[in-house]
């Protein structure tokens, strides 16, 4: 899901980490934004480099859209033309918008693309954020792993050519158990619930300014929308011994994603700042882990 593009008209600055990458990885680049008003930039979308045609162009790294590649501008399918799309080691031949040609010498303006599950579905993807850099290696890695946890891959979108979205559960101290969606595009956000009854559920608040909890507006197609978050006191349990703890937690009021099934939220990346999340597509198992430095 990718909420840069929908929910945060704001000025943006692409940073990134300078160092070499081998072969099958890359270094994050990340667009910063100012979510909340007054709290300065964060990381609000990751990107990596990738060749498009042999271009080298950079796309959003989005596991909340199923698909190899989404193309951020509409074309009409019968003006489409070949293209091949490489990063990580992994290629994919996709249908392209119609102003993609192989002689270009750099990527052509306003393309704009995310990457989604499906472009991954052959290996494993590591997004090591406290070293900012993502790696893939084709196969399962986690198979065999007792640390590892399951994830479903439903296929909500029929109009797709193929890819699902990764579904966890995430549990309380009372036991309870919701399902929520692993979605890298929404990486300014923590834990982001999806209506308001996910939200009083997920915190024990009502979505309004209050003792402890921070109200603000994001601006979105000319109106703004009122968003509200907390940094929650409830233990969510991953399974496995795992699990989220003081979580930044928020809700705003817009249906801007409707899921084929029901989810209490979005998880983001925005807890995850000093770990590695990897994600095996083949065994359905995830896990997440603290980072080492280097």
């Amino acid at each position: 899901m990718t909420l840069i593009r929908s929910s945060l008209l704001l000025p943006l600055t692409l940073t990134m980490a300078s160092a070499c990458a081998a072969p099958g990885s890359a270094r994050i680049e990340w667009i910063r934004a100012e979510v909340v008003p007054g709290e300065g930039p964060v990381n609000a979308a990751l990107f990596v480099p990738v060749k498009l045609n042999g271009m080298e162009c950079k796309a959003q790294l989005d596991t909340g859209a199923p698909g190899i590649v989404h193309f951020h501008q509409s074309f009409e399918r019968d003006a489409a033309r070949p293209a091949v799309v490489e990063a990580l080691g992994i290629r994919h031949e996709i249908q392209g918008p119609p102003n993609l040609a192989a002689d270009q010498l750099s990527c052509p303006k306003g393309i704009r693309l995310s990457l989604g599950n499906q472009f991954f579905e052959q290996g494993t993807l590591t997004i090591d954020l406290k070293q900012e850099q993502v790696r893939f290696v084709s196969g399962s890695t986690l198979a065999n792993d007792g640390k590892a946890l399951p994830f479903f891959y439903p296929q909500w979108d029929l109009n797709s050519s193929g890819g699902g979205h990764v579904v966890i559960e995430l549990g309380d101290s009372q036991g309870r158990k919701r399902y929520a969606m692993l979605d890298t595009g929404a990486a300014s956000f923590g834990i982001s619930a999806l209506s308001a009854a996910s939200w009083r559920q997920l915190t024990g608040k009502e979505p309004a300014a209050g003792p402890g909890v921070t109200s603000y507006g994001v601006s979105s197609w000319g109106k703004t929308i009122p968003c509200y978050r907390v940094r929650s006191s409830t233990r969510f349990d991953l399974g496995q011994e795992q699990a989220l703890e003081n979580a930044d937690l928020s809700y705003c009021e817009t249906a801007s994603f409707k899921p084929g099934q029901q989810l209490a939220a979005l998880i983001g990346l925005r807890n995850f700042a000093n770990h590695a999340i990897t994600i095996d597509y083949p065994a359905r198992r995830w896990r997440i882990a603290e980072a080492s430095a280097q």
